[in-house]
């Protein structure tokens, strides 16, 4: 028996990726849900909860992404701009 890929498939496809890449990036899963056109967060949160970044991740790209600030605009220094 061949996959075969319908519009349905893809679609659904296309919704579960955007949905995990939301979580992902911290995206409240109440605001998924919502977005999705689910009636409350039950379903949105048996299914991408899994995939909701650990403080421990948080901090990791919080970090990451200071570092780049401070790599490309030096300027602003490493409190994020605040020249008190």
């Amino acid at each position: 028996m061949a996959f075969v890929l319908t519009s349905d498939s893809v679609r659904d496809d296309s919704r579960h990726h955007w949905a995990v890449r939301m979580v992902r990036a911290g995206m409240p899963l109440e605001l998924v849900a919502r977005q999705l056109g689910h009636r409350d967060v039950v379903m949105a949160a048996k299914v991408y909860a899994r995939f909701v970044p650990t403080h421990q991740e948080r901090d990791r790209w919080e970090l990451a992404a200071s570092a780049l600030d401070i790599e490309r605009w030096p300027e602003l220094g490493a409190v994020g701009g605040c020249n008190a």
